[in-house]
This record gives structure tokens, sequence and C-alpha cells, in this order.
């Protein structure tokens, strides 16, 4: 399997960024290690 390569950023949230990839039906997720809780007023970085 040819390993997937980021392309350009298509979505970023509170959670997790979106990317292309060079195949049109795949997508790659990065989770963030930010973690957020009462509509943002706590906030934390989980280590790891």
């Amino acid at each position: 399997m040819e390993e997937n390569i980021l392309g350009e950023k298509i979505a970023e949230g509170k959670t997790k960024i979106v990317y292309s990839t060079r195949e049109n039906d795949k997508i790659i997720l990065r989770f963030k290690d930010d973690i957020t809780a009462l509509d943002g007023k706590k906030h934390d970085t989980i280590n790891g």
C-alpha cells in the first residue's frame, strides 16, 4: 500500500484536523492533544 502524505487541511475543529490525501476517497484525521469542558471554560492538554 502506498503511504499517504498529508495534503491540504480541509477542516479543523476542537478535537481534530482533517487533511486530504493523494487518493480522492481517503482522508487523514489528526487528533489534537487539547481537551475542553464547559464550552471551553476549562482547557487542558493530554501529554502522550
